[in-house]
């Protein structure tokens, strides 16, 4: 309940950032019933099916530092950092799953990317923790 908390309270400071900012319109609206029919994130196991059957356009982003990332990520994955993924040139056909530590992090850039006018963007729930499934992350691709 405090981790769900804790990312409503920073999705929440992330727009209130943005907020009066020239930029593309936000619908908050929009954003919150995103996340409250929870359309913002895929599980392990979802992402899981879409790396295996090489779904189209899916882009894995992962938000770690590249000490984390050369240590352990996940297939298909590219680190970049949280800066960083404002910027990237993601095209309208692309899906894009935002990885971090715990979530956190993918939950906010989430909310950046969104902002930003990008619609397919998820965040993976519970992030490499729980794609690992608690385990240690040795032996990484």
């Amino acid at each position: 309940m405090r981790r769900a908390l804790a990312i409503v309270a920073a999705l929440g400071g992330a727009l209130a950032l943005l907020a009066g900012k020239p930029g593309p319109a936000v619908n908050v609206q929009q954003l919150a019933k995103a996340v409250a029919h929870e359309d913002d994130h895929v599980t392990a196991g979802e992402l899981t099916a879409w790396i295996r059957d090489r779904k189209p356009g899916l882009r894995v982003i992962d938000l770690r530092t590249p000490a984390e990332f050369a240590q352990y990520h996940l297939p298909r994955a590219e680190n970049l950092s949280i800066e960083a993924v404002t910027a990237a040139p993601f095209r309208p056909s692309e899906t894009i799953v935002l990885i971090s530590d715990a979530g956190g992090h993918a939950a906010q850039a989430w909310v950046f990317l969104r902002v930003l006018g990008h619609r397919r963007v998820f965040f993976l729930r519970g992030g490499v923790q729980e794609w690992t499934g608690g385990r240690g992350r040795s032996g990484g691709c």
